[in-house]
């Protein structure tokens, strides 16, 4: 869809305005496989991947909008010129061939950040066998890389879950099996 829809190449750069959530973890995924390189505002972007909420921040941009909806369903009501990602991403194939490395996150390169998140991953104890819970946002990118991309480099299992209550965040953390928490 980054390529195929958006025209885009590699190292073009990529605003990803989204919270910390499965959906969006596949997005940034999406973003590094065609190259490009994810910034966390809208500066110098080329493409701009965010929730209803912060479209204004994407004014001057080609834009598309995450309902985040557990089920896929598409965002209602977007302004003319606006891509409801769900609707969209749909036709384009799992079938895909990268086009390189280059820039990955907010100016480091990609051996830089997979090398701060292997780094990562061994200070907090991350292992391949690891079963990680994480309620932090990924709106930085040192937060990107110590609380997503450390437990990708690793190996391990992520469960992305919201603050909650500390009886819920205890049935919550036996459930997923969580070994380590970041």
């Amino acid at each position: 869809m980054i390529r195929d829809e958006f025209g885009l190449s590699q190292g073009a750069q990529v605003a990803v305005l989204l919270p910390a959530h499965w959906q969006p973890a596949a997005v940034l995924l999406g973003v590094w496989w065609a190259g490009a390189e994810v910034l966390l505002a809208t500066d110098s972007a080329d493409l701009a991947l965010c929730t209803v909420n912060r479209l204004d921040e994407c004014d001057a941009l080609e834009t598309a909008v995450l309902s985040l909806d557990a089920f896929g369903a598409p965002v209602r009501d977007l302004p003319v010129g606006v891509t409801d990602y769900a609707t969209s991403v749909r036709v384009h194939g799992d079938h895909f061939r990268p086009t390189g490395a280059g820039t990955a996150l907010a100016g480091l390169s990609v051996t830089d950040v997979l090398t701060r998140a292997s780094e990562s991953a061994a200070a907090q104890g991350v292992t391949a066998e690891s079963r990680v819970m994480s309620s932090h946002e990924w709106d930085t990118p040192a937060a990107m890389i110590d609380s997503f991309l450390s437990v990708l480099a690793a190996g391990a299992s992520l469960c992305k879950s919201p603050p909650r209550t500390l009886a819920a965040q205890r049935r919550r953390l036996d459930t997923e099996r969580v070994t380590v928490q970041i």
